[in-house]
């Protein structure tokens, strides 16, 4: 992208030779100095009118326009930078801007476009700023605030006459989110998180001995991370943030822009997306390619934003045949219980299962063969679920990890929390043992089958992050996806309680299970009433 401006040395015109400036005031000629009478004492006008490329850009049409602030410096004879006496005062394609100094026809001077209102930095300060704002979708009005800059030399043409072509110098990213999945259609894009393993945001300088001139190292606020708020106005059509309900890169209705040092980077991008219903706010989070992102460039990112979705019909009272809702559903998504919307903490609900003998499909198990009598579960799906000693083993051994930021969905919202394991085949083999081994005995040498114990594990480890990348193939993920006491889930995003095929040996109401919060585990009894999620483990 180029861009080409004309300006002239004190010549007396008339508006109608002159382009057209967003504002007629900006024709008028300025007076000239009160010590001399010379032509290169005067401002001079520097018309930018070729519509080539400017501080924001159409980007289905490439046209380009000046915007309110931006303004110019220039080298003049003496060596001086001087910055031009009026800037835009609104959108527009062509400007006039008045500078001062002194230049003689023939000769060649450097000019420098360093953002909007630069006058309020040094002449050859940058600024890319860690904090952009984009107050609607495909519009890029405000890179002028946050890093987008050039520099050109401006040649004589003759007639006193100069003209010089605007060569960008900052990269600019545009963000295409789009996704396959209806549950985000009433979210909301709220920002965008970038991070690099090196520093692309800060202040940075031109140096003007350069040839040929390029973005110096950053001089202060040097920063690896940066964002763009997604978000308008109070009242405006963005205020929640950008829409994302599109199944194919679309601009039009969600692209962001953000301007960046150029260089070589392997970006992580997060993407916050809010769910205004069940008032949760989660990230998406890719890690993109090594990449060299070239000045006088801009970056079509595209993302599918995918995540993990649970079905609605896992909820099972202990060893029960069919799941808590079956035969309730009031959605073709299997959203559950009549009609009634999920919360966080929903109250009863109606069509939960009330008795063996109304519900026999959708109750518990009630078999008690007696105490310190192991009592597996019968039903196809129960048989499936780890048992209460792998369950132990998992708890102690399998370095469990809270994960606060893991996007995924159920019942057509987004929600976040949840707890990654290490896999049952790699503890057995950090520990020297069988998975047969594991499934008689748990940790504590007892066989929890049989004999009643449970466990509590608080280690430090478990708030200490998500398991380094290099190791997560080793662990899975478990969704802090709630459970149901009153007929209603409660606690989703929070805690939760996962069922194995174990029933309690001493507690003829009682079975095994497997409970965790942002900074603890736990196996022990709950009731089998219970509605708690039931899926295999790895």
């Amino acid at each position: 992208m180029k861009i080409k401006y004309f300006f002239m040395i004190g010549l007396l015109i008339s508006s109608s030779v002159i382009f057209n400036s967003c504002s007629t005031d900006n024709l008028i000629e300025t007076s000239t100095s009160e010590n001399t009478n010379t032509p290169e004492t005067k401002l001079t006008k520097f018309v930018a009118g070729v519509p080539d490329s400017r501080s924001s850009m159409d980007r289905t049409t490439h046209s380009f326009f000046w915007e309110a602030g931006d303004n110019i410096w220039v080298q003049d004879e003496d060596g001086n930078w001087n910055v031009s006496a009026n800037h835009v005062d609104q959108h527009c394609s062509q400007f006039v801007f008045n500078v001062p100094g002194r230049y003689v026809s023939g000769h060649q001077y450097k000019v420098f476009y360093t953002g909007k209102y630069g006058e309020t930095r040094n002449y050859n300060e940058v600024g890319f700023s860690t904090m952009q704002f984009q107050k609607e979708p495909d519009n890029t009005i405000h890179i002028g605030d946050y890093g987008d800059c050039g520099v050109a030399v401006a040649q004589s043409i003759g007639n006193s006459y100069f003209s010089f072509a605007l060569e960008h110098k900052s990269s600019i990213l545009l963000f295409q989110p789009y996704t396959a999945n209806t549950v985000l259609d009433n979210c909301y894009l709220t920002r965008i998180e970038v991070k690099s393993d090196d520093e692309f945001a800060g202040t940075y300088i031109f140096d003007p001995a350069d040839n040929p001139i390029a973005l110096k190292s950053s001089i202060y606020n040097t920063s690896n991370s940066a964002a763009v708020i997604t978000k308008g106005d109070p009242g405006s059509a963005y205020e929640k943030g950008f829409p994302l309900q599109t199944r194919t890169p679309n601009p039009a209705q969600n692209g962001a822009y953000m301007a960046i040092k150029p260089g070589t980077y392997k970006f992580t991008v997060t993407y916050v997306i809010k769910d205004y219903t069940t008032e949760q706010e989660v990230k998406i989070t890719k890690e993109l390619p090594i990449r060299t992102y070239e000045a006088n460039k801009f970056y079509n990112m595209p993302q599918d934003l995918k995540f993990l979705v649970y079905p609605s019909n896992n909820y099972y009272m202990w060893d029960a045949q069919e799941n808590f809702w079956a035969g309730h559903e009031w959605d073709p998504n299997n959203l559950y219980a009549s009609g009634t919307t999920y919360g966080k903490n929903s109250t009863l609900l109606a069509g939960s299962p009330q008795s063996n003998t109304a519900d026999p499909t959708r109750w518990c198990n009630e078999t008690f063969p007696g105490v310190n009598v192991p009592n597996r579960a019968t039903s196809n799906l129960f048989k499936t679920l780890p048992n209460a000693n792998e369950l132990a083993w998992y708890v102690i051994k399998g370095d469990p990890r809270w994960d606060a930021n893991k996007a995924w969905s159920i019942m057509g919202h987004l929600y976040k929390g949840g707890m990654w394991f290490k896999k049952m085949s790699v503890i057995a083999n950090e520990n020297g043992k069988t998975l047969g081994a594991i499934r008689r005995l748990a940790p504590t040498g007892v066989d929890f089958r049989k004999y009643y114990q449970n466990y509590t594990n608080t280690e430090a480890s478990i708030s200490s992050g998500v398991p380094a990348s290099s190791e997560i193939d080793k662990y899975f993920y478990l969704p802090a996806i709630g459970y149901s006491l009153t007929g209603g889930v409660v606690r989703i995003g929070d805690d939760t309680i996962y069922w194995s095929d174990t029933a309690d040996p001493n507690n003829q109401n009682a079975a095994y299970g497997l409970y965790f919060i942002n900074n603890a585990t736990y196996v022990g009894n709950y009731v089998r009433t219970q509605g708690s999620y039931t899926i295999p483990f790895e």
